[in-house]
């Protein structure tokens, strides 16, 4: 789902060459600077990033790949995550459920009927084109959502175990859904019922983040010591033993994605190494690669836009063509 249009599917396209872990070249978008970039995603042939200072966030619209950026403004809230569902574009709001345009993001209007009130949607997914699905973080457990408008109403999935969502992905009708402590909910029919599928996976973890590559389903999670990976061969039924080597300790993994082979993921943490990892190895091994993003490099979110990977940080939105 979309962290700089992860969940929507802002496919990663970057180089798989020799560069180094440190030696990408960034620049600072023209959209929000410095307000934090969280949420980046697409709707049609438009580019949509948003900010998610807690109580004043701002989405930014772009024509032509992200190399300039209008202010069309929302009017409350952080932009959590972004999805094109049908018509409809969405995004997920601190404290104020769902917005919503069906005009290309020229006006929006809030769709957070059926939801809880104060209801944060951090993670929004599309079934088809007219079913989506949402995951609340709400500071405690919460519940998973659905709508078959479009997002324009909503209702509690009846059942579902509470969470406190991070990501969903939806694969056919399989869906997995990742949040802290509880791990991974599994769905087989679309949503409508989930069960627990945490096999193989460390007794304390919090999955942030899921990603699809090859036949595999990887997910990224923090542990009490280090942020962790582990993958399933089985379409969520399993997983395998988690793998840390590389990665930093104590972080929030904010991106997950593919390009070109290589799994990239981010990370956000008050301490430690936070900032953009790459692993060649199908996630055995990973290396730090930040270039010059500003220190501290905390990412928020990451995608691309016309070919070039694009990072959100506390400190605005950067790209890079390397």
């Amino acid at each position: 789902m979309s962290r700089l249009g992860r969940s929507i599917a802002l496919t990663l396209a970057v180089s798989a060459g020799s560069v180094g872990p440190a030696d990408a070249a960034w620049t600072q978008l023209s959209g929000p600077h410095p307000p934090a970039a969280a949420a980046f995603g697409t709707h049609g042939s438009l580019a949509f990033l948003g900010t998610n200072d807690a109580d004043a966030g701002d989405v930014f619209r772009s024509t032509d790949d992200g190399h300039t950026w209008s202010n069309v403004g929302i009017p409350n809230g952080g932009v959590t995550e972004f999805l094109s569902v049908g018509n409809a574009l969405l995004f997920g709001s601190y404290l104020a459920g769902v917005y919503r345009s069906t005009d290309d993001g020229d006006t929006w209007a809030r769709a957070d009927a059926g939801f809880a009130p104060f209801a944060t949607p951090a993670a929004l997914a599309a079934v088809d084109g007219q079913t989506a699905l949402a995951g609340t973080d709400d500071f405690s457990l919460g519940a998973l959502y659905r709508s078959t408008d479009t997002g324009a109403t909503w209702a509690p999935i009846d059942g579902a175990p509470a969470i406190r969502c991070r990501d969903l992905l939806v694969l056919g009708t399989t869906v997995l859904a990742g949040g802290e402590a509880i791990g991974v909910l599994r769905s087989t029919d679309a949503g409508v019922t989930w069960a627990e599928s945490n096999a193989g996976l460390p007794a304390t973890r919090h999955v942030d983040r899921f990603v699809q590559h090859g036949a595999s389903i990887f997910a990224a999670m923090r542990t009490p010591f280090a942020v962790a990976v582990s993958h399933s061969e089985d379409g969520g039924v399993t997983w395998s033993a988690a793998i840390t080597s590389g990665l930093p300790s104590a972080s929030q993994v904010t991106a997950f994605f593919e390009s070109a082979g290589a799994l990239w993921l981010g990370t956000l943490t008050t301490a430690g190494e936070s900032g953009l990892y790459r692993s060649t190895d199908d996630g055995a091994t990973w290396q730090r690669r930040t270039g010059s993003l500003p220190v501290p490099d905390r990412v928020l979110g990451a995608g691309t836009l016309g070919g070039d990977i694009v990072v959100g940080t506390v400190d605005g939105a950067f790209r890079s063509a390397d």
